[in-house]
């Protein structure tokens, strides 16, 4: 939906907020001062009003920062449980489990509690921490499928994120992890989709 406020705009993916913020203004306050158009021309431009509304609403609400660029807006990276799900270390019951034991010993990083309990050892927590911080996953968007999975109850959000690293590392489409993993059925995803 950012792409969409983006072309609108006419500004390139790297654009910085603080520029897309002022662009915005601009444009809204030239399209306010057509009052002299004819009517159908103001009914044409109500479509992308409406969806310049509603891409720059999406952007407000993902916190974009003025000296963020829209890459780095847009992006974020996974959760080590979830690299380690993804890369078929750990299971989300081991994760979970792990994360209970980080509730009772409060300050103990999640990385050192795999290491303790010996999920893993000290060289692959470094090899997966360093692979966390180049994996990089888009923000979560209502319009995306897999996003209405987790709001419908289907899958958790930490099963999408596995599922889009999967993706990404593999190049399989994202229902194919998602049922490779035996979270969903392809009847299952038919139904809905």
């Amino acid at each position: 939906m950012v792409k969409h406020l983006l072309l609108l705009l006419g500004m390139a993916d790297g654009a910085k907020v603080a520029d897309i913020k002022k662009h915005y203004a601009r444009l809204l306050d030239r399209l306010s001062k057509r009052d002299s158009l004819p009517q159908s021309v103001h009914d044409d431009l109500q479509p992308a009003r409406q969806r310049l509304s509603e891409s720059y609403e999406h952007w407000k609400k993902i916190g974009a920062v003025d000296g963020d660029s829209v890459y780095d807006a847009l992006n974020t990276t996974p959760k080590l449980g979830q690299v380690l799900v993804a890369s078929d270390i750990l299971s989300l019951g081991e994760v979970i489990a792990v994360l209970k034991l980080q509730e009772e010993a409060p300050g103990q990083r999640f990385g050192e509690l795999l290491v303790q309990t010996g999920f893993i050892t000290v060289e692959e927590l470094d090899y997966f921490l360093q692979l966390q911080r180049i994996i990089e996953l888009p923000l979560d968007h209502p319009e995306r499928w897999g996003q209405r999975l987790v709001e419908l109850g289907l899958i958790s959000q930490d099963q999408l994120k596995v599922a889009l690293i999967e993706h990404r590392r593999e190049g399989n489409t994202l229902r194919s992890a998602i049922i490779n993993r035996g979270w969903l059925t392809s009847e299952v995803l038919d139904r809905i989709f």
